[in-house]
């Protein structure tokens, strides 16, 4: 028979028992604990391959794991599913450039169900082969990102030339152009269009000589204009006189051809006195035996009209072996009212002297009219020069009026020691050098010289 004591005791040990039914049970229904979370193996370029392994878990029971890879913004933040990376392995996209990826792993057993993300990867980048998506500008307006510059001699009669500078905004972009003539190179002068100057170059006139010149260019798109203007370039100087006309030829039949060979030829006084005029010196030397000046002239004069030719000279040399070592024309003792034409060229220079084209050392009224030495076009030479081509040097007497016109010379070292203090220079003449000052004539304030080229060979 159950007695109350045995029935209480009994009752007891039922409540106690259940109790430790009710904790096991509490602790066979907890999820499964991550304990290292997920990981991400593989380098987060396009084209590449992630690998997910899904951390390590406990729970009492086996455990099935699923994945779910994610795109998140640069700081590993707003994940959002990517659809249909659902295996361990995930192939990045081109979509997910610039984003970072995570996987999330979820845990499941008879204990529950349980997600867990990994760390985010770094940004994803571009793999071989795989630039980033183009994104399409905002539609914009044209704006000016340098101006317009201009290009040429500021000169009646010269080509300017435009470019339209760099512009910015949605394509296609034209460009336009409109010259204008500025008061002066202050920007503060006005300035106004030209009529029908609406090329890219355009020729300086006389309409523009002491005006300063600058180009508007326009570009416009769908979306609107805009304008930007050059610099200024001027003031437009004038255009020069027109030269004068080429050296007068000898009248056909007529004249005196001299000869020369190793030696040098000299006039001492009336060039008539060789024979008719105009006197042909020709001047044959080699240069083992040409240690003197090929042609020299000491109060040699013509015959006083400037508009005939008095001497023709053919001074030959080749730089080297043939011709003189020492000047090709040398000039003193007062030798006036000369026209001269002709060719001199050099050979070998002698180490102890100069070796000029033309020396002047004393004279007046002496006009060289189409003299060629070198090949100024073909960039050859055959005087070395230490005076230069053309040298005035007022050495043995007083020298005025000795002017070079329409003369073309090359020569080694170019030293062009004539100008105004002499009343002598270079008129249309073009001289080329490989050494030493390209000019010494003073031609932007010397009447005396006008219109020459310099090069540099």
């Amino acid at each position: 028979m159950l007695t109350r004591s045995r029935y209480l005791h009994f009752a007891g040990l039922l409540l106690a028992l259940g109790g430790m039914a009710l904790v096991v049970a509490g602790i066979a229904a907890a999820d499964p604990v991550n304990t290292s979370r997920p990981t991400i193996s593989g380098t987060a370029h396009v084209g590449e391959t992630l690998t997910a392994s899904p951390g390590v878990w406990t729970d009492p029971y086996p455990i099935s794991f699923s994945y779910q890879w994610q795109r998140c913004n640069k700081r590993g933040s707003s994940c959002q599913p990517i659809g249909g990376a659902v295996a361990v392995a995930y192939v990045v996209q081109t979509a997910d450039l610039g984003s970072t990826l995570r996987v999330r792993v979820k845990a499941t057993s008879e204990s529950g169900v349980v997600g867990y993300p990994s760390e985010p990867t770094p940004l994803v980048e571009a793999g071989d082969g795989t630039e980033p998506p183009v994104v399409p500008p905002a539609p914009a307006a044209p704006q000016v990102g340098s101006s317009p510059t201009v290009s040429g001699s500021p000169a009646e009669g010269a080509l300017l030339s435009a470019t339209p500078g760099t512009w910015s905004g949605t394509a296609p972009i034209a460009t336009a152009y409109g010259w204008e003539r500025c008061v002066s190179l202050d920007p503060a002068t006005a300035c106004a269009a030209i009529p029908g100057a609406t090329a890219p170059a355009y020729a300086l006139t006389a309409a523009d000589v002491d005006s300063a010149v600058r180009v508007r260019v326009t570009a416009t798109n769908a979306y609107g204009s805009a304008s930007s203007f050059s610099a200024r370039v001027g003031p437009v100087a004038a255009a020069p006189p027109e030269p004068p006309p080429g050296p007068p030829g000898p009248p056909t039949g007529s004249g005196t051809l001299i000869v020369v060979t190793d030696r040098e030829w000299a006039c001492r006084g009336p060039l008539s006195a060789f024979g008719e005029l105009p006197i042909t010196v020709v001047s044959e030397v080699s240069n083992a035996t040409g240690g003197f000046d090929a042609i020299r002239l000491s109060g040699c004069y013509g015959d006083g009209d400037p508009s005939t030719i008095d001497l023709i000279l053919d001074v030959r040399g080749n730089g080297r072996d043939r011709g003189v070592k020492r000047d090709g024309v040398k000039i003193g003792g007062d030798t006036h009212d000369i026209e001269i034409t002709g060719r001199v060229d050099c050979g070998a220079r002698d180490p102890s002297v100069h070796q000029d084209a033309v020396q002047v050392m004393y004279g007046h009224n002496i006009t060289f009219r189409g003299l060629v030495s070198g090949n100024v076009s073909g960039g050859t030479w055959t005087c070395v020069g230490s005076g230069g081509a053309f040298f005035a040097q007022q050495a043995k007497g007083p020298i005025s009026d000795v002017v070079c016109e329409g003369c073309s010379m090359a020569v080694y070292h170019q030293g062009l020691n004539i100008g105004s203090s002499l009343r002598s220079g270079a008129r249309y003449s073009t001289f080329a050098t490989v050494n030493g000052p390209l000019s010494s004539l003073g031609e932007a304030t010397d009447p005396v010289n006008v219109g020459n080229t310099f090069r540099r060979l």
